[in-house]
């Protein structure tokens, strides 16, 4: 027993010694975060599905039961950039964004969104592993929506976004990415008649997004 306790001394006393610091693993990580230079290459999405049925209740008692509407949406956000400075990046994002509703007893109606814009992050180091950051982006581009057999309408858009996200390094060049914004979304359609030429739509939209990025150096 006490050359078991011994040996197993000896191998912990071994390991630490020759353990790399996680310092040297992360580089230029931990605690003053990613040097100048370093290409961020890499995206974030997500999608959500939900379906809906509206009941209506009569004076006589009875229910009406409503068309059942279901919906379905993804988006993907691909970007590429490079830090002009130690923990600030500076690149292109692209935004995709795909979602059709479906009314019980009525054509499907799908939207397709793309718009392309810069972007701005600053990251702080929490950990030799983690790191929070902001992100500011502007996009502009078009929604073309297909409600069956009617031509295709088409509506220049763009959106403001904005807010937090957080980063777990897996190795040195990869990390997994969370990402919260808050978006502002206008888009302006073209009508051309004689009592309108224009229609103006303008929402807010909370989004959230995981994905990957890559840093490389």
């Amino acid at each position: 027993m006490k050359r078991l306790f011994i040996a197993l001394a000896l191998l912990v006393c071994t390991s630490l010694v020759n353990a790399q610091p996680v310092e040297t693993i992360t580089m230029e990580t931990p605690r003053m975060g990613i040097a100048k230079g370093t290409v961020l290459l890499g995206g974030v999405g997500g999608f959500d599905f939900s379906t809906a049925k509206a009941y209506t209740n009569m004076t006589s008692g009875t229910t009406i039961s409503g068309p059942r509407t279901t919906t379905f949406a993804a988006n993907f956000s691909p970007n590429v950039g490079i830090f002009l400075f130690r923990n600030f990046a500076m690149g292109l994002k692209l935004r995709a964004d795909y979602f059709n509703t479906k009314v019980q007893g009525y054509d499907k109606t799908v939207n397709t969104i793309f718009n392309v814009g810069p972007f701005l992050r600053y990251y702080h180091p929490l950990s030799p592993k983690s790191l929070v950051f902001g992100e500011v982006q502007y996009g502009m581009g078009r929604t073309v929506t297909n409600a069956g057999s009617a031509a295709a309408s088409k509506v220049r858009g763009n959106v403001l976004s904005f807010g937090p996200g957080f980063t777990y390094l897996i190795n040195p060049n990869v990390g997994l990415e969370a990402l919260l914004t808050y978006e502002n979304f206008s888009s302006v359609t073209d009508i051309n008649t004689n009592n309108i030429s224009s229609s103006v739509y303008r929402g807010n939209y909370v989004r959230f997004n995981v994905g990957v990025q890559m840093y490389l150096k």
